[in-house]
């Protein structure tokens, strides 16, 4: 198996050049990025942009000055946390484009909530319901490498899984949780382990183990057969003739047993199955939680835990292709009933709320950088494994490993799918059809009808130069919309009524 290129731990952190090597890059950047993804003028002017604020100071995207930004007041934790996905966004979007420099294919992150969508030459404001956001800008939908992305795919993903728990309450049917997971060391690439990962859950859900199930009838025809051919074994035998071959078992009187899989044997209505990956001083964890619902209740705990020994088995199998094992201590957990519940609730907060990532590495970067102004250098000691928003919100930090870590996420996570179904257990839970992560982040606040302002494509171009403005214009538009306009006004942004309003 492949391992991280050393090189990498010896990578400069691009995001805290200094100006003159930030506006250096910019034409390399933009020979290198590809037809599809940006075009070479957006790129030049997003990077310049990001070196401009840089230059700038208090109204700039770099993350030094937006990070300890205190002069945008929240009124809700709502707002507070869209202010610190916003943020994180940004440090997303920045490092997008400095991945390119890297010689890696430029992550669509780089334009989500920041170039406006094809065809479009102004920004709406929407405020429906009490929330607020805006229409015509691009999504990037990646619940892996952008922030606001994440947790507005998580939550949808999170009443989907409610909708199952409720059903599956009503019907009296058994939820269960199994967590599996991959031994590892620190040089394994993220590739590779994710890549055992994969390989594992399809040995678990492949082949006759799992799927084979064959009803009453098939059994008896089955049966039938057997014996059929049992007794012609016999009866050459005693008339001297060449006797064809005995079936299966057949001298043993060992009767076939009627087929039944894990699914059928335990009974296992359906699964969704997710990914988790975090990194630690062990590198790259990557594993999984697979939501059973078992039919009924009756013997519950001894299914679960007997369903989950199974899956187990073919997963050590399916890794061991791929040159892994697990941990017989570690590598496998079972929750049932309360427990189950417990933990998916665990594992779609995590999921759903990024910014406390950004939350976490401002306040320990404000204490750092307080101590290297007096100390001079400083390392911060980093306990447990972080995920991979929380090693974005790390970057600020200056540090060239995390900056690695970064660049090999981007690389790696990109087209894998952190949440799968059973096709059966959707239709049982009454879940029709299913919006790709895209879709979900593409949806925007509201209809046209509840947009309370235009900002024209230069206002917003300028807007968008600090995440903490961004997050802000929403704010003030769910305190109300005069509000907002004064606010505009204060700080030089142009802006417009539509048509319909002006009649009013």
């Amino acid at each position: 198996m492949s391992k991280v290129n050393k090189n990498f731990r010896n990578t400069q952190h691009p995001l805290t050049n200094n100006r003159s090597e930030c506006h250096g890059t910019t034409e390399a950047q933009s020979q290198r990025l590809p037809e599809h993804s940006i075009s070479t003028a957006d790129v030049g002017a997003r990077t310049s942009v990001a070196c401009d604020a840089t230059d700038r100071g208090a109204k700039g995207a770099a993350l030094g000055n937006t990070a300890n930004s205190s002069s945008f007041k929240t009124r809700s934790k709502r707002q507070e946390q869209r202010t610190g996905k916003y943020k994180l966004r940004e440090w997303a979007r920045k490092s997008a484009l400095q991945a390119v420099d890297n010689r890696l294919e430029a992550h669509r992150v780089a334009l989500c909530g920041f170039a406006t969508a094809t065809g479009v030459s102004s920004v709406g404001v929407r405020v429906a319901e009490g929330v607020a956001g805006f229409a015509g800008l691009q999504s990037c939908g990646s619940v892996w490498a952008c922030p606001v992305c994440a947790a507005k795919i998580a939550a949808r993903r999170a009443e989907e899984l409610g909708e199952v728990l409720s059903w599956a309450r009503r019907e009296g049917h058994t939820l269960a949780m199994v967590t599996m997971t991959v031994s590892h060391k620190r040089q394994d690439s993220l590739k590779d382990v994710w890549d055992a990962v994969a390989s594992g859950w399809s040995s678990v859900t492949s082949g006759g183990v799992w799927n084979n199930a064959e009803t009453q009838q098939e059994y008896t025809t089955r049966l039938q057969k057997w014996n059929t051919a049992g007794n012609a074994h016999e009866e050459a035998k005693r008339l001297g003739q060449r006797a064809p071959r005995a079936p299966r078992g057949w001298h043993q009187r060992k009767h076939p047993e009627i087929k039944r899989g894990d699914k059928a044997e335990y009974g296992v209505l359906g699964w969704a199955r997710a990914v988790e990956v975090t990194r630690g001083a062990n590198g790259w964890h990557v594993h999984v939680h697979a939501v059973l619902v078992l039919e009924g209740r009756q013997q519950a705990h001894e299914r679960a835990y007997a369903v989950g020994r199974s899956m187990h088995i073919r997963w050590d199998k399916g890794i061991a292709k791929k040159g892994f094992t697990s941990s017989k201590k570690h590598g496998l957990r079972v929750d049932v009933s309360e427990g189950a519940e417990q933990r998916l609730a665990d594992y779609l907060t995590k999921a759903g709320e990024p910014e406390k990532a950004v939350r976490n590495s401002v306040e320990k970067a404000g204490r750092a950088l307080a101590r290297e102004a007096t100390l001079g250098q400083h390392k911060i000691a980093k306990r447990g494994g972080r995920t991979p928003f929380q090693v974005l919100a790390d970057l600020q930090l200056g540090d060239a490993e995390d900056w690695a870590a970064w660049v090999e996420w981007l690389r790696d996570s990109k087209g894998r799918r952190q949440l799968t179904w059973s096709a059966e257990l959707r239709e049982l839970a009454g879940l029709i059809g299913e919006e790709s992560d895209e879709e979900i982040a593409a949806e925007v606040v509201g209809i046209e009808a509840d947009t309370i302002l235009i900002l024209p494509i230069e206002s917003w171009h300028e807007l968008r130069k600090n995440p903490d403005q961004v997050a802000h214009t929403l704010n003030l538009a769910e305190q109300s919309p005069h509000v907002l306009q004064q606010w505009l006004d204060s700080e030089g942004f142009d802006w417009q009524l539509i048509d319909s309003l002006k009649s009013i």
